[in-house]
């Protein structure tokens, strides 16, 4: 679940910005799982986590061990890690480009591009078929 909603505050204002992976797994993961359950009516869900997301759901699954019985699966893609001494070259030149270059708040604005070039049905079809999978 990601949105750019806010009562207050807009994607512009710092303070849009300020929170970490604690309040995160600690505030909105157990609400995220809870709004899933309640709107769909099912009992289980499968978790696909994209690198915050899947890092969320290792923190998440921990500091709410009750909801683990609400998850089928979880797929975690690519969970954020922090590299110190890569021997991959070509690691070592993407970590010497300016954080600014891959994007403030936003990776790159991918999350925005890609909500407006893919379809809302092929997002929901792929849930359908992995909710499938685990029942």
């Amino acid at each position: 679940m990601y949105g750019q909603n806010h009562c207050e505050r807009t994607i512009h204002d710092d303070s849009f910005w300020d929170y970490t992976i604690d309040d995160l797994i600690l505030y909105d993961f157990e609400s995220q799982i809870k709004y899933i359950l309640n709107h769909t009516g099912q009992e289980k869900i499968a978790y696909i986590g994209q690198s915050q997301g899947a890092a969320q759901v290792f923190g998440g699954v921990c500091v709410h061990p009750h909801l683990t019985k609400h998850i089928g699966c979880i797929i975690a893609i690519s969970p954020a890690i922090i590299l110190k001494n890569p021997n991959n070259l070509l690691i070592q030149a993407l970590m010497k480009i300016p954080p600014n270059w891959w994007g403030k708040r936003e990776f790159l604005g991918l999350v925005s591009i890609g909500q407006r070039i893919i379809p809302k049905w092929f997002v929901g079809q792929c849930g359908i078929r992995v909710s499938n999978i685990i029942k």
